[in-house]
């Protein structure tokens, strides 16, 4: 018989609470491990016993996404944000990858959360680690940090490619393609949009159909027609264009294309 999974609820509405204890006590393999209504609340719990599984609520006062980074746990719980329907708080799990459950909770929303982080389920849940922390709390406070991971699309499934990971992304209509090495990833959001989301620093519009990865640039070589050639560190060849000179320009001079010589 498989081990039951323990639950902790971390939510400050009173009603809500109970209607989500309501609904944990009807599946087999939940094991009601306490509930909280506050942050201190919650970490004299964990101390007691660490959860498999929290349903926090975002609203909650005294930080709820420090509480996930303060745990003593060996294993840090897999987390189900909870949140009134608010299209903010919508885009910081979507944008983060982080599972969320909207309320009203009803039987249906509660049984496919749990399906996603259930211990022995083909790709579980992984925990939601302190980069989604960071990325979920900044964008629930209205700033708007720099898109550090990419959510994709995998053969069907989502998956998540670190930025670092990227060697230079294509648009394609409304989607994007994001290249890391020979693998393409599909990427639903225009090229337009996710450039004002990626920091300068690290990423460059070369063209209007081509973003690179600045670290993964090799060299930039000037053409006859006024454009410029980048190679890529994996040989791959893109054109830039001449009013995007500019965008190079963090690593340094880029060579005159009134030098070229063929």
């Amino acid at each position: 018989m498989s081990r039951r999974t323990r639950v902790m609820i971390v939510v400050g509405d009173a009603q809500a609470r109970v209607r989500l204890r309501r609904l944990l006590a009807a599946e087999p393999h939940v094991e009601l491990a306490g509930e909280a209504a506050t942050v201190p609340e919650a970490r004299l719990l964990a101390r007691a016993g660490c959860p498999d599984l929290m349903f926090l609520d975002i609203r909650l006062p005294g930080d709820a996404l420090a509480l996930l980074a303060s745990l003593e746990c060996a294993e840090r719980p897999a987390v189900i944000f909870t949140s009134p329907l608010d299209q903010r708080a919508v885009r910081a799990f979507e944008v983060h990858a982080a599972d969320y459950l909207l309320e009203p909770f009803d039987a249906d929303r509660v049984r496919a959360a749990l399906e996603r982080v259930r211990p022995g389920r083909a790709t579980p849940r992984t925990a939601v680690d302190e980069l989604q922390l960071r990325g979920i709390a900044a964008e629930l406070r209205g700033e708007q940090p720099f898109l550090e991971r990419f959510v994709v699309r995998d053969h069907g499934r989502l998956a998540v490619v670190e930025a670092g990971e990227v060697d230079w992304i294509e648009a394609a209509g409304n989607h994007v393609r994001v290249h890391v090495g020979e693998v393409r990833h599909l990427m639903r959001e225009t090229l337009n949009s996710l450039e004002t989301r990626l920091d300068p620093r690290r990423f460059a519009r070369i063209h209007r159909e081509a973003i690179v990865r600045v670290g993964g640039v090799a060299r930039v070589r000037p053409l006859r027609q006024g454009d410029f050639a980048v190679e890529l560190a994996d040989g791959t060849r893109l054109t830039m264009s001449r009013d995007r000179r500019a965008a190079l320009a963090v690593r340094g001079p880029v060579p005159d294309a009134e030098a070229a010589t063929g």
